[in-house]
């Protein structure tokens, strides 16, 4: 799954690292440029696998996620 992310995000940010977490009780993954948090991928999961994707790019939002997760 971060594999997959990892490509489709390399344009994005130079050199992003990827990191699985939990969050709102689902699995998602945070996309760091440096110490920078520059998204976060929620995944909607079902009986079948993934059923979808919600990224978060606002910076603002960033921020409050990032402070919950510190």
């Amino acid at each position: 799954m971060l594999r997959f992310l990892a490509g489709g995000f390399r344009g994005f940010a130079a050199g992003p690292t990827y990191t699985a977490a939990e969050l709102n009780g689902a699995p998602a993954a945070l996309a760091r440029d440096g110490d920078t948090l520059v998204a976060v991928i929620g995944f909607d999961c079902g009986a079948d696998g993934i059923t979808g994707l919600r990224a978060v790019l606002n910076p603002d939002k960033l921020d409050f996620v990032r402070r919950q997760l510190a």
